[in-house]
């Protein structure tokens, strides 16, 4: 896994211990210095295909840890 993916996988597992929901993409973007969209989408699809994460398409908020 590379720093970056590594970096969103962090930052989502600090954002749901401290709100208790999931961030949007565009939030992962904003604290990992990715503006496109579609570079968010890039590495949250890599990071599901790899079984770290999950999430529903077009779905707000539905990210879930599924292994650190």
């Amino acid at each position: 896994m590379n720093t970056t993916k590594r970096n969103i996988l962090m930052f989502i597992t600090n954002y749901i211990e401290e709100h208790g929901y999931s961030p949007s993409f565009r939030e992962v973007g904003e604290a990992v210095g990715l503006l496109s969209t579609s570079s968010i989408h890039h590495h949250l699809t890599a990071l599901k295909k790899s079984g770290y994460i999950t999430f529903i398409e077009r779905s707000p908020r539905t990210i879930r840890i599924l292994k650190v």
